[in-house]
């Protein structure tokens, strides 16, 4: 829902109250934040069940959803709120880093996806198959 309030606000070009940004900042670096556990989540899981291999591709997966996507998009966020408030406006001076974090994130996001591939299949072969299609 919150996601949603902000993109409507961006789409009329209404500027967020400094409190009502920082706490859209704040939110969203603490969902950030939950992708990171729930990657330590499937890892331990994963190692409960006793697929190491899949193990490993959690480890990824967690280290680089919080390199290449957590502390770029917080050191971004607090860039453009310092930016913000200092001039009264949204920076746009950001840019070429964002596109950057935008890649960064593509490729977190694809190996996340591919955990989660790896896993509901090791999952299958270590159950045979009864308990997933």
């Amino acid at each position: 829902m919150v996601a949603v309030l902000n993109a409507i606000v961006d789409h009329l070009i209404l500027p967020w109250p400094l409190p009502l940004r920082i706490a859209y900042v704040a939110w969203s670096l603490v969902s950030l934040y939950a992708v990171v556990r729930f990657c330590d989540a499937m890892r331990i899981f994963c190692f409960s069940a006793g697929l190491l291999e899949t193990e490993a591709t959690w480890i990824t997966s967690e280290r680089l959803v919080l390199w290449l996507v957590l502390v770029p998009v917080a050191g971004m966020q607090v860039l453009a709120l310092i930016g913000g408030v200092s001039r009264g406006r949204e920076s746009s001076g950001l840019f070429p880093l964002a596109v950057a974090v935008v890649v960064a994130a593509a490729i977190a996001l694809i190996h996340f996806l591919l955990s989660i591939a790896r896993t509901r299949t090791a999952l299958r072969d270590a159950t045979n198959g009864r308990f997933l299609p």
